[in-house]
């Protein structure tokens, strides 16, 4: 038996992955996955942030997660079509370049200090911050983004309450996490990536879809239900709006078979911040 949830406060939280590299303990009533060890190794990973070795994944997938930062962008753009973004974590700044594709006024932020360069040569004007201290005004900017970010901070709270700062009422936050029920990172979980090598030094909470749209209630910030249609796919040209006239039902009857059988590697949510 080892400390406490952070999501439901139980204390019947057990060991789930235990081995040289880490331990992981999970909470039984919620399903929440956390690195034991977190706060002592949140100040190492920071520094890892700040080195070219651990963005060079990040770059030689570029092409890739560029697509990906669309289509997400695509999607949050049925909620807010237009305004400020913020986005945390930019990475080697694929969501920069979709999302001034897609028309919003961007802000971007990055906690480590290679990334801020890198993006800074590509033209962009980057803020160096973190996610628990974002440092721009109370109600601020209408959306923000948060791809693969959630999981890097030891408290999903504490960085979910800043963001609720900073957006404006009825503003949308959108974010990507990895799931804490994938079915191969259960079953083979003592070798799996996620519990091994750089993600136990750098992966300190692993939500399920429960506890994640939890914490994000808790934190001021409704989850919405997402769209069957992704209407910013809609604003784009006339062919790829018959695309994703198309594909629309068959990607949510394919992703709710997914997800239902544990297939799902990465969670994604919507939540608008309700008025105080």
């Amino acid at each position: 038996m080892t400390g406490t949830c952070q999501v439901c406060g139980s204390a019947k939280v057990a060991d789930y992955v235990r081995h040289d590299e880490g331990r992981y303990p999970r909470c039984p009533d919620c399903g929440l996955i956390f690195n034991a060890q977190s706060d002592q190794l949140f100040a190492q990973a920071l520094r890892k942030y700040d080195s070219a070795s651990y963005f060079a994944g990040y770059e030689r997938r570029l092409a890739r997660k560029l697509r990906a930062a669309r289509e997400q962008l695509d999607l949050v753009q049925t909620f807010v079509a237009s305004g400020t973004l913020l986005n945390i974590g930019c990475g080697a700044g694929d969501t920069l370049v979709a999302a001034r594709e897609a028309g919003f006024d961007a802000i971007w932020l990055d906690v480590g200090a290679y990334s801020v360069r890198h993006c800074r040569k590509l033209g962009f004007d980057v803020i160096q911050a973190s996610l628990t201290d974002i440092g721009l005004r109370d109600a601020s900017v209408d959306v923000v983004a948060m791809w693969d970010v959630l999981e890097h901070i030891p408290c999903t709270a504490a960085g979910l309450r800043e963001v609720a700062r900073v957006l404006r009422p009825d503003g949308i936050a959108a974010a990507v996490v990895p799931s804490g029920e994938y079915l191969k990172a259960h079953l083979l979980r003592r070798t799996h990536q996620n519990y091994r090598g750089e993600w136990a030094k750098t992966h300190f909470v692993y939500h399920n879809e429960r506890t994640l749209r939890r914490v994000f209630a808790q934190s001021g910030l409704k989850p919405r239900r997402l769209p069957l249609l992704h209407r910013g796919a809609l604003r784009r040209g006339a062919a790829i709006a018959a695309c994703e006239a198309a594909v629309a039902l068959p990607r949510y009857l394919f992703g709710s078979i997914r997800s239902g059988a544990r297939l799902t590697r990465n969670l994604f949510v919507v939540a608008v911040r309700e008025p105080a």
